[in-house]
């Protein structure tokens, strides 16, 4: 009987540092969640100042922006935009000799 008491006893002492191991497993794989969870804690006192801690809201509908639209002009403003450079142009060189434009 002496034999299997200290056989008994071995196999409690594996099993108590086996059962301290992984209790430590478990506490280092929860730090990081515990982390989290006090820095949130933090935040539970200012989270009545405005603006303190971002919060996300969804809104429906048309939403202003803080800047003007600015559209793409139309096809015909684009048009009328071009004949009017192309007659500027025009009225600018024709008192203006283009004959030695392109060479002799």
């Amino acid at each position: 009987f002496a034999v299997t008491g200290v056989g008994a006893a071995q196999q409690g002492m594996n099993q108590q540092n086996l059962t301290l191991a992984y209790s430590d497993y478990l506490k280092q794989k929860g730090y990081p969640q515990e982390q989290i969870d006090a820095a949130l804690k933090t935040f539970t006192g200012i989270g009545n100042v405005a603006g303190a801690v971002p919060k996300a809201q969804t809104e429906v509908g048309i939403q202003p922006t803080a800047y003007p639209q600015q559209y793409q002009p139309s096809a015909l403003a684009t048009g009328l935009g071009t004949l009017a450079t192309g007659a500027g142009i025009a009225k600018d060189l024709s008192g203006v000799d283009l004959s030695n434009l392109f060479g002799p």
